[in-house]
């Protein structure tokens, strides 16, 4: 009788032990995914402030035609 409670009692650490290393693989696959997700996003931001950088770039050459143009039709 008491070698069965032994081995229950093995077999339950070893289910435990089993369901641990799972969980820390999922956590492992959980952190994966947040890196790629940190990436993609840092990505985005990127390219969106490039976009805006492009546009202000565009806007102050307008402006600045315009001025030209201004000044010209001053004179």
């Amino acid at each position: 009788m008491e070698r069965v409670v032994l081995v229950g009692e093995l077999v339950e650490r070893l289910v435990l032990e089993r369901l641990e290393l799972e969980r820390i693989v999922l956590v492992g696959q959980l952190v994966e995914r947040l890196v790629l997700v940190g990436q993609l996003v840092e990505r985005l931001v990127l390219e969106r402030l490039e976009l805006e950088r492009q546009q202000l770039v565009e806007w102050v050459m307008a402006r600045s035609e315009l001025g030209l143009i201004a000044r010209g039709r001053g004179r």
